[in-house]
Formats: C-alpha cells, structure tokens, sequence
C-alpha cells in the first residue's frame, strides 16, 4: 500500500495531471455572460474581475475578458485600462513572431505541460476585436486621434496569424522521434474522420482567412474619414471591408460612395447631408469545446490512450436587428441590418491554422508522459500497476484541451448605414429607442449591444 500511495504521488509530480482539472475557461466565464443577459452584472463585478487578476498563463486572455466586460457594461475607462494592458501580449512585428515560434519550438519536448498550462497567446482574430474595441473606447471619450491610432494596429493581427502558420510548417517539419511509437496517419484519419473536426472544418471554411475583420475595416475606414480630409486611407480601407464582405450591401453602397468621392474630389454625400452608421452586435461567439481522440502507443504494454482537442461544434447566427428611423413621428426608413462578421468562423479559422501544431504537441506529451509512467510504475515494484499499466497510465497521464478564447466576444456584428439630410432623427433599433443627429457631411456613429435582455447604446456620437 504504501509503495502504491508513493507511485501515486510521483506520478502526480511529474504529469501535473492528477485526479482534477481547473475549471475551463469557459466556465470561468459563463457566471459573466449570464450575469449580462439577466441585467445582474453588478454583484459579480468584483468576483470576475479577481478572477483574472494574475500575472500567470492566462493574463492575456484575462485581460481581453475583463476589458469587455467593463466595456460592455459602460465603464469605459477601466476598459481602456485593460486592453491596453492586452496589447502588451500582441506580437507586432514578424521577428517578434519569429522569436516566439523558437521558443515555443525549444519548449515542446522540454515541457509535460498541456496546451491549457501554457501561456496564452492572443490570437489574429482578436487581434482584430482588441483594438476595434479600443478604439471605440478612445471615441467614446471623444479622442479621434487616438481612435485612429488604435484602429491602425489591425495590421499586427497579420504576425499573429504568421506566428500559427510558421508554427504548424516547423513542427510537421521535425523529425520528434516519440512520434515512432505511434501511428501518425492513423491519428491524422481518425481526427480528419470525427464528427468534431469536421464541424471545425466547415465552419471555418466561411472566411477566407482569420486576420481580417470587415468590421474593424469598416469601422477604420469611417474613423480616418473624419479624422483626414485625405480620402486614400479611407478609400482603402473600406475596399478591404468590401473586399471581406462583397455581399454585405451597405458595405458594398458605401465603399462604390467613398470610392467615387475620392476618384473625383468631391464631397461624400450630397449637399446638406450625413451618414447615420448603426454598429449592432448580438448573441456570444461559441465558446471552445473539446473531444478525445484515442492514440495506440506501440511500447511497453501502453495501449490504447487518448489526447483532447478543441473544436467549435455547429450553431445558428443571431438574428439580424430591425431598424426603424422617424423624422417627427414619421417612418422614414424601415431596415434590417445585415452581417459583418461571424466571429466564430473566424474564431474556427485561426483554430484550424493552429491544428497540426496543437495535435503534434499533444501527441509528444501523451508518448513522453507514457515513457515516464512506465518507468515509475516499474520501479515502484507496485505489481498491480503493472499488470494493469495502460489503465495506469491512462489515469495519470490524461489532460484536458486548451479551451480559451475570448468569450465575450459577440456572435454577430451587423451593419446598417443611410444617408440622410442633416437635422434629428428617432432611430429605433429592435425596442430601443433614442435620439440621433445628423450633420452635413459627417457620420453619426451608433453602436448597440444585445444579450438577452441587455441592451444598451454603448455609442451614439457625430464623429
């Protein structure tokens, strides 16, 4: 019993695996989401925020999640506080992103830790969000400068997304001799083959790519349109949020509008009118979810073991929001906004870039921690564990997926845009209802948030 209850105990010390998981990060953040969707978001303030209130592994992650939930709720400025903490952890330039491939590399075989223990990099696409969101912050508080300045680091979403790619390429690229003691093409089928992956596989078929977001593009574009009389930013910018979003049709009114201007010289809209802009976001991204995969490992009498994978299961997008504009009691325009983003195919798509390296690094920790357990169990002289030792191992050596993510993210983001004459407006977005003025040749920017019965009008501001 006693040489039992000491393998036990050095098995623990060298997985970091034993008997119970941290909660995931999912779960962390559900007590949030909930309190949001119920208007009770007060009382767990405190509580959430201290969750994440560590310099650890999960201080990237950490700080996305409470910057927007301080946003979502209204405090802009502990927001502000946090995102820019956040762009601290962003790669911005391709060395950088170089350098944090190598040392991933150099820690693969040298660490046992799960993907979930390792320190969490933000990904291209929230790349993306980080600095939209802040952005709006900066015009919240009137500061279109520093709104254009935030806006214009979307471009470091790019190194991410190199940093994910480069990653995958070098790690098939290894020769890891623990991959012997495996079937690396049956492993490949048996994941390409599961219901799982394929539901990651088609939902991240939906975007070309996970760095460019047409919301941050539309919303840079808008943002240098007041900012510079100079239209070429502009100009470009909104060709890469129609370029994103061809079918989206203010998208595709707006740039042939912006593009048409800039290509002659003349104002944006006609004589004594502006732009009304509505920003609607709805529904929570899909938060990650994980599936096993068996692994037979062809040494010592191992068996049959399993590694755990992330994966975005299926869902239905949020409904598109009802807009309806009075002038002085009367219905001037009734609209339905139209997407811009489906945050989780782009969530789906840099997951997907990341899989040869995530599943290469799972299988490495599963053999090395097998060899280990081996070699414990055996020179503990604990016959029972050796008689039994694929179940032995199997109960020290598994761990669960990496299921971070930024989960506040909303599921959609839809866009509605009108030119209208200069004066004031009721705009009523589904049942909220407030007031809007337009100015000639300016855009009014409204931006609305709904999850369940929160909603609230986080921007209503000629820019």
């Amino acid at each position: 019993m006693k040489a039992k209850s000491f393998l036990v105990l050095l098995l623990c010390g060298i997985t970091s695996s034993c008997a119970t998981f941290s909660d995931s990060h999912p779960s962390k953040v559900g007590n949030a989401k909930n309190a949001i969707e119920t208007c009770q978001y007060k009382p767990i303030e405190t509580k959430f925020i201290k969750t994440f209130d560590n310099d650890g592994v999960d201080a990237a992650i950490g700080f996305l999640e409470t910057g927007r939930f301080e946003q979502l709720i209204g405090n802009t400025a502990l927001s502000q506080k946090k995102y820019t903490k956040a762009t601290d952890y962003v790669a911005k330039s391709e060395a950088e992103a170089k350098l944090r491939v190598r040392n991933i590399l150099k820690d693969t075989q040298a660490t046992l830790l799960s993907d979930k223990e390792r320190y969490y990099y933000i990904a291209d696409y929230e790349i993306t969000f980080l600095y939209a969101y802040q952005a709006l912050n900066y015009l919240k508080k009137h500061d279109l400068e520093n709104a254009a300045v935030s806006i214009r680091n979307l471009s470091y979403a790019q190194y991410a997304t190199f940093q994910a790619k480069d990653l995958a390429t070098q790690t098939q690229g290894k020769n890891y001799q623990e991959l012997n003691h495996v079937n690396s093409r049956q492993i490949s089928s048996n994941i390409s083959t599961s219901k799982q992956y394929r539901q990651l596989a088609t939902i991240a078929s939906r975007v070309r790519n996970s760095y460019e977001n047409a919301f941050g593009y539309y919303l840079e574009a808008i943002i240098y349109q007041s900012y510079d009389t100079d239209l070429n930013n502009a100009n470009l910018s909104m060709s890469n949020a129609f370029r994103v979003v061809p079918n989206n049709p203010y998208v595709s009114a707006d740039y042939q509008q912006i593009k048409k201007a800039f290509d002659s010289g003349s104002n944006i809209y006609p004589q004594g009118q502006g732009k009304l802009v509505v920003i609607y976001e709805s529904g929570w991204v899909e938060p990650l979810k994980k599936f096993d995969i068996p692994i037979t490992i062809f040494f010592q009498q191992a068996g049959v073991q399993k590694i755990s994978l992330p994966y975005y299961s299926s869902y239905n997008l949020a409904q598109n929001a009802d807009i309806q504009i009075f002038k002085e009691k009367e219905l001037i325009d009734h609209s339905k906004s139209a997407l811009l983003v489906d945050t989780t195919a782009m969530a789906a798509k840099s997951l997907s870039d990341q899989y040869p390296a995530i599943v290469t690094r799972e299988v490495l920790r599963l053999v090395t921690k097998t060899a280990i357990s081996v070699a414990a169990i055996k020179s503990s002289g604990d016959y029972a564990a050796m008689a039994a030792i694929g179940i032995s191992i199997y109960n020290m050596a598994t761990t669960e997926a990496d299921q971070r993510s930024w989960n506040l993210l909303p599921k959609n983001v839809d866009l509605f845009s009108k030119d209208l004459s200069a004066g004031n407006y009721t705009l009523k977005i589904n049942n909220k209802t407030t007031t809007v003025t337009l100015q000639p040749q300016k855009i009014t920017l409204v931006w609305l948030t709904k999850e369940g019965c929160y909603e609230r009008i986080l921007l209503n501001q000629v820019l």
